[in-house]
């Protein structure tokens, strides 16, 4: 179960200044997520439904990464989409280096 706090810090993410300060951006989806975890991207915690979690995928997640199991009624709280996905990371925003 999400805390009020952790719903609120998620949805905070959904502004431009909160994502910059934070250094931190929401992913969202069956196809992104996956892409991101295998990415050089820095994934911190995964948000998704227990039906996410047992397809071929939930075996490929490192044990670096926290796994929260979540309703899709806690995922629609947290989501910035009409109709949320099955899954929503919380990211890291890789620095530049030119």
């Amino acid at each position: 179960m999400l805390s009020k706090n952790k719903i609120k810090q998620i949805n905070g993410l959904q502004i431009k200044k909160n994502r910059q300060s934070s250094r931190f951006f929401v992913a969202e989806g069956t196809k992104i997520v996956p892409e991101l975890v295998r990415s050089k991207i820095q994934v911190l915690e995964l948000f998704g439904t227990d039906r996410f979690f047992e397809m071929s995928f939930g075996n490929e997640i490192p044990v670096s990464i926290e796994k929260n199991s979540i309703s899709e009624a806690e995922l629609k709280k947290i989501s910035s989409l009409t109709t949320p996905n099955e899954v929503l990371a919380i990211c890291a925003i890789p620095e530049n280096k030119l």
